[in-house]
């Protein structure tokens, strides 16, 4: 057996965060001194320590660790892929901000003014195949396109969102966010839609799972077009960028030889947390379900 000091010692860590993991389960001494409260701790728990030491070295949050080191290693690979999935987007938005740092740097340094930060927006525009399914989870309201109603609807549920921090009543909540505001169930007849603020989850969350004020939604696998754009703010971006964001989109697609949409009133606006919450041209796209025209003459 090995005391709290000699096993903090091996580990090189601190008592105290010998105590912390006690607390949260992750890592409990093999028995406690109920007349002094010291911990001692065995093979088995400094073989535990030794994989939680190794999963810490790749940043891994403690719940994913405590998670994972209760399973074989063969079957940790979706914890790693959803790990290093997390790792690649942090070093995107790294580079974007290193990239926006040293340009800021030089216009400070060449007396340069924020006007001649500004730049054209590009439209780009592609149809890519979206192999899996998406859950998400979130707030939905429905409005009626074109109404006095509309955009005020819109703008007050995106509101209550963030207000009443619907994020944080996310099970499995993806980390770094994606999130997406989601035009769907549309009504032919009277106009109207259901428009969703959510965020993507991990895996689907069963319906008894879902706090009260929630709703899930499935962003299904398929072919999209996709509409990548870029504005100098969030303001912008959100506003007259995000109307000519579906200009273009729908444009195009009016105009493709190639593809046509497949549901119709169906629409994704996909705010990436790593290209969307940046310091200046955040970027987001848009998505809408689409397929492949049958040559003239094919039903």
């Amino acid at each position: 057996m090995y005391t709290s000091g000699q096993f903090a010692g091996m580990f090189r860590v601190s008592k105290k965060l010998l105590r912390y993991y006690n607390e949260i389960g992750l890592l409990t001494p093999a028995e406690t001194d109920s007349t002094n409260g010291y911990f001692y701790y065995g093979q088995v728990e400094r073989d535990r320590m030794k994989q939680v030491m190794y999963l810490r070295a790749f940043q891994i949050p403690l719940p994913e660790i405590e998670k994972m080191i209760e399973l074989p290693r063969e079957q940790w690979l979706s914890d790693i892929r959803k790990h290093l999935s997390s790792i690649r987007s942090q070093q995107q938005a790294i580079t974007r901000i290193e990239t926006e740092l040293l340009f800021l740097e030089e216009q400070i340094l060449t007396g340069g003014s924020m006007k001649e930060m500004e730049r054209k927006i590009e439209f780009n525009i592609r149809v890519f195949n979206l192999e899996n399914d998406i859950s998400v989870l979130g707030r939905s309201a429905r409005t009626k396109h074109g109404s006095p109603e509309h955009m005020p609807t819109i703008q007050g549920l995106i509101e209550d969102y963030f207000g009443d921090d619907v994020p944080a009543m996310i099970p499995n909540h993806l980390m770094p966010p994606m999130r997406f505001g989601i035009c769907a169930e549309f009504s032919p007849e009277s106009g109207e839609f259901t428009y969703m603020m959510g965020d993507q989850t991990t895996e689907p969350v069963a319906e008894n799972e879902i706090p009260n004020t929630l709703r899930s939604y499935v962003i299904p696998a398929g072919y999209y077009a996709c509409v990548t754009f870029s504005a100098p703010d969030i303001e912008t971006i959100t506003t007259q960028s995000l109307g000519s964001g579906y200009d273009e989109l729908f444009g195009w697609l009016g105009q493709s030889n190639e593809w046509e949409s497949s549901t119709m009133g169906v629409a994704y606006e996909v705010y990436e947390n790593t290209r969307f919450e940046v310091a200046s041209w955040p970027e987001m796209d848009i998505w809408t379900p689409v397929k492949r025209k049958l040559p003239d003459g094919n039903e």
